[in-house]
């Protein structure tokens, strides 16, 4: 027997999520796209856009996957992968050299998440940003606290750095 519309959309899910996993990002993307175009309602949908943003990220599409993590923030803003999906797209805006459009991504991440795994990542990256975007009173300030809250972080020492470089070369009025 065929099976039904919501069985055949679940079974492309999967079959997008195997491709995934066997790094044929490409085809993962065609297959998580037709997921979401078939059915945006679906259950599936969340995570088959979440899965187009990620292939998108592993294809080097920077503008596409800012793009999808985007539409996903807007579309399922307290779905368990939107900090994940904030900190990418912040990330992906940063290699796109678009660094000043990152800082409201990350700006209200502890108070959007505050159960997230990933705040000490998104404090760090704020302080990296605002170094990078003119705002090294901000940065020193985000940075300390980052560094005091988080001493053995693996962006550590490169905070440190980054507050050395700030004080180095701004000052600490």
């Amino acid at each position: 027997s065929l099976a039904s519309p919501p069985e055949r959309l679940e079974a492309k899910f999967w079959q997008a999520e195997a491709l995934f996993r066997l790094k044929r990002f490409a085809e993962a993307r065609t297959a998580y796209d037709e997921v979401v175009r078939t059915d945006a309602a679906s259950p599936l949908a969340a995570d088959a856009l979440y899965g187009v943003a990620w292939t998108e990220l592993e294809l080097k599409r920077p503008e596409a996957e800012v793009a999808a993590f985007r539409q996903f923030l807007s579309a399922w803003p307290q779905h368990t992968n939107a900090p994940t999906a904030t900190l990418n797209l912040a990330r992906g805006l940063i290699d796109l050299k678009r660094v000043a459009e990152a800082q409201p991504v990350l700006s209200d991440f502890a108070t959007k998440y505050p159960k997230s795994e990933l705040i000490a990542d998104a404090q760090y990256l704020l302080g990296w940003v605002k170094v990078n975007s003119g705002d090294p009173r901000g940065a020193l300030v985000d940075l300390r606290a980052f560094v005091a809250a988080n001493p053995n972080h693996p962006q550590a020492p490169a905070a440190r750095k980054l507050i050395s470089q700030a004080l180095a070369r701004y000052g600490d009025r």
